[in-house]
């Protein structure tokens, strides 16, 4: 089959519509037919108005398929004369096709079928009383089949329901008027096409008439009326309905482990234990100094003392000690510089002092020496910066200065240099991880505090009164920052 232009197309609109149907299935089909005598060809179009089948043949392929319907023997021409012979013979097979597919022609076929084909989509044939013919249509698709009968078929048929309404009875009206009334009509139309479509369709005794066709064709049951005028309807609105609120749908608990429930449990039945509170005897020294490592340290080398006064440091004590001075427990010296770092400094028993009155002279001395070490702590503290905490510092025990360890030496009585470094190292073995030494404040030699000052804080110290070294110390700085 040769392709279908779009002049060939377009000469399909000044073509009418023949219609034939099968006496097989009763199935109605509507084609065009159009034809060229100049270039021996033809073009048919047939639909049953869902489906286009389109055939277009040129001048030997009719020839052929004539002389295959009607059983006539190929014709060899062998000079000019017989070639313009076939010419002729073609271009009259051209015109009595175009004859057949008239209104006309169609009344004097004798038969219309449809057969099968293996070459084609859609074959019928056309019987007449001399010869027969055969078209060998093929589907051109659904949306060219859409466009082909929109503009072929149905915006036809609605223009002209609006000419039959708008002319009256068509019986009664000549070819003449009514060409006229058709081209008035089609003009507007072509303007727009829409607002015709809409005018013609919004009519009521039209759309209640296709109404009723349309229910008659379907076998609807119940039939329309037609009307020629529309109803205007009455609308009222209400409030809509309130939506229910859904409830919110409980959580469900978490089921709690048995480890955790035990565990709970175990932490009620067994509250900690307290840490037992142990008093240490006037010869041990709970803190062991830590030797602080110079790089670390914020402060200058000069400002760092030597730790040669740490063995002859006598610590204070609350409780009286026993009048026979006896060697103490490690584990209780380790004890209790574990549970009481900052502890009061241990003092000399009361067994010693009462010995003789040089011993009561030096512990009144002593006590005088270690409350002004405790004021210059204070102050020292006061004025250290507060830096980043390394490890909280435990209180060390001040060193006195040289004369007042002149002074406090006869006062130890039982005890030599030999004996207390001795009992330092063995205190320091069994004490907590070793401290760095306190960083004594050079005592200025001006009269500051006077003797009276000084009776005041000694009397406050005897009767146990608060010795205005109040609130949470602050761990000393031992370094700078490394970034």
């Amino acid at each position: 089959m040769e392709e279908l232009s779009q002049e060939q197309f377009n000469q399909l609109f000044s073509k009418e519509w023949l219609v034939k149907s099968d006496s097989e299935n009763s199935v109605p089909y509507l084609f065009k037919f159009n034809s060229s005598t100049t270039e021996l060809t033809c073009l048919i179009m047939i639909t049953d108005t869902k489906s286009v089948w389109v055939e277009v043949l040129n001048s030997n392929k009719i020839a052929r398929r004539w002389r295959a319907c009607n059983r006539i023997e190929p014709f060899e021409p062998s000079s000019a004369e017989r070639e313009e012979t076939e010419k002729a013979w073609r271009l009259s097979v051209v015109e009595n096709l175009t004859k057949i597919h008239t209104p006309g022609g169609m009344d004097i076929v004798s038969s219309f079928q449809v057969i099968e084909s293996r070459y084609s989509d859609f074959a019928f044939e056309i019987e007449f009383e001399d010869f027969k013919w055969v078209w060998e249509t093929n589907f051109i698709g659904h949306r060219n089949s859409a466009e082909i009968i929109s503009k072929h078929l149905v915006l036809p048929l609605i223009s002209f329901s609006q000419v039959s309404f708008i002319s009256g009875s068509l019986g009664r009206i000549t070819e003449s008027e009514l060409e006229k009334t058709i081209d008035t009509t089609v003009r507007n139309a072509r303007r727009s096409i829409d607002t015709h479509v809409k005018n013609v369709v919004s009519k009521p005794l039209i759309t209640t008439s296709v109404r009723r066709l349309t229910a008659m064709l379907n076998f609807a049951d119940e039939l329309p009326p037609i009307s020629s005028m529309n109803v205007t309807p009455e609308l009222t609105f209400t409030s809509p309905p309130h939506s229910k609120i859904r409830a919110a749908t409980p959580s469900k608990p978490h089921a709690i482990s048995p480890n955790r429930t035990k565990r709970e449990s175990n932490l009620t039945e067994t509250p900690p234990k307290p840490v037992p509170f142990t008093s240490a005897s006037p010869r041990e020294n709970p803190l062991k100094p830590i030797p602080v490592n110079d790089d670390d340290s914020c402060t200058e080398p000069s400002d760092v003392e030597p730790n040669k006064h740490a063995e002859s440091a006598v610590p204070v004590v609350a409780t009286p000690a026993p009048t026979s001075p006896s060697p103490p427990e490690p584990s209780k010296s380790k004890s209790l510089a574990l549970a009481k770092p900052t502890s009061l400094r241990i003092s000399v028993s009361d067994a010693n002092s009462s010995s003789s009155p040089n011993n009561s002279l030096a512990k009144n001395r002593k006590v005088e020496s270690s409350a002004s070490d405790d004021d210059e702590e204070a102050e020292r503290r006061r004025v250290t910066k507060r830096s980043t905490y390394t490890r909280p510092a435990a209180k060390n025990i001040l060193h006195p200065s040289s004369s007042e360890e002149e002074e406090q030496t006869p006062a130890v009585g039982s005890y030599s240099k030999s004996t207390a470094r001795q009992k330092t190292t063995e205190s320091d073995a069994d004490s907590s991880p070793a401290r760095p030494p306190a960083k004594k404040k050079k005592v200025d030699s001006s009269s500051e505090d006077s003797e009276e000052e000084r009776r005041k804080r000694v009397a406050k110290l005897k009767s146990g009164g608060p010795t205005g070294r109040g609130g949470v110390r602050q761990p000393l700085k031992r370094g700078g920052k490394r970034f």
